[in-house]
């Protein structure tokens, strides 16, 4: 039996938290022998079997964290990996001019979206000046790529994982959004949510929240609901992704509302194709990325200010009514969308050549 070709992934994300090689690691495992090396943020261990994770302490301030990191990521690399696949680490480029690797991968998940013009100026500049130590360079989106200037790369995409096997029915209209709270503005949904179910009998339309963030959105929310005595808005937390399934069987509709900001544009998310390989209808915010996937068949755009918000909502609560929808052709048109699609036609091109 040939022997499978040794990967080493490296992210400064604790293994199992960026969905996206979560799913390289789920669908490769049997293919590949893969070791993942992370930052430990002493959040639970997710483990997947036949993935070796090491995890490197982040004690110290950023310098001594990511130095400890690199240093780790180097000595590894010295046992002799057939591919190096790194998500952007500050300062990769180094162990990349350092290493002997003769496939050493750059992977480029996302531009920075810190609201600070200085900082995201900062770090797209150094992300920018580092790829260049790069001959092999996969990046998310060919808008990311674009902003970077980058010429030569590999389109990798997200996808997305499909969590509702039966078209459930329910006397309730089920909204849900499944993502970060971190910089998303959501407490403006909201309250414009909070309106429309006031114009609309309140008791029919429910919306679930599953998510967290490292700020306050999500007590800001809170507070808003309790305030407004709300009882149809649910406040989930952050739930695995293996325990998501029934959550989207009852949902009707997802909710992918971004900020509509500059740093966002060409930013793909997650949750528009987890809810459209699932079949569900999206409401969703008129990024780039969601218009490319987002037409009257599959969903409604909107703007993300309250008044646009609201017309969506009423739009969707008609055409979800008058059974407008369909999930089967919704899952049929957004196959390609699938994290299994995504993983054997893109990123197998990136393991074995």
């Amino acid at each position: 039996m040939q022997n499978k070709k040794r990967v080493l992934i490296t992210s400064s994300t604790q293994f199992g938290y960026l969905t996206d090689t979560l799913k390289y690691c789920e669908y490769l495992n049997k293919k590949f022998s893969i070791t993942y090396v992370c930052w430990d943020y002493q959040k639970s261990k997710i483990e997947i079997e036949g993935i070796e994770v090491i995890y490197i302490s982040r004690q110290g301030s950023l310098v001594e964290r990511n130095f400890r990191l690199l240093k780790a990521i180097h000595r590894q690399i010295k046992k002799n990996y057939d591919i190096v696949f790194s998500t952007y680490i500050r300062g990769i480029s180094i162990i990349k001019l350092l290493s002997s690797t003769p496939k050493f991968n750059l992977d480029i998940r996302t531009l920075s979206v810190n609201r600070s013009w200085a900082k995201r100026i900062t770090y797209n500049l150094f992300l920018k000046l580092e790829s260049y130590a790069f001959k092999n360079i996969s990046v998310v989106s060919d808008g990311v790529a674009k902003k970077l200037s980058i010429k030569n790369y590999t389109l990798l995409p997200l996808g997305g994982e499909c969590y509702k096997e039966t078209d459930t029915q329910s006397e309730k209209l089920i909204f849900i959004y499944v993502g970060t709270l971190q910089g998303r503005n959501f407490l403006t949904f909201i309250k414009a949510f909070h309106k429309f179910s006031k114009q609309n009998n309140s008791y029919k339309v429910h919306l679930r929240i599953i998510g967290d963030s490292p700020g306050n959105e999500l007590s800001e929310i809170q507070n808003y609901t309790i305030q407004n005595k709300i009882t149809n808005i649910e406040l989930l937390g952050r739930i695995n992704q293996d325990k998501l399934h029934p959550y989207f069987e009852d949902a009707s509709i997802g909710v992918s509302y971004i900020p509509l900001t500059s740093w966002y544009e060409h930013q793909p998310p997650t949750k528009t194709y987890e809810y459209l390989v699932s079949g569900l209808p999206v409401i969703a915010t008129n990024t780039f990325e969601n218009n490319k996937v987002i037409n009257p068949s599959n969903g409604v755009i909107i703007e993300d200010h309250e008044s646009s918000i609201i017309n969506g909502l009423s739009e969707v609560y008609l055409k979800f009514e008058s059974h407008h929808f369909n999930q089967m052709m919704i899952k049929e048109s957004s196959v390609s969308f699938l994290w299994k699609e995504v993983i054997n036609k893109n990123l197998i091109k990136i393991f074995e050549h």
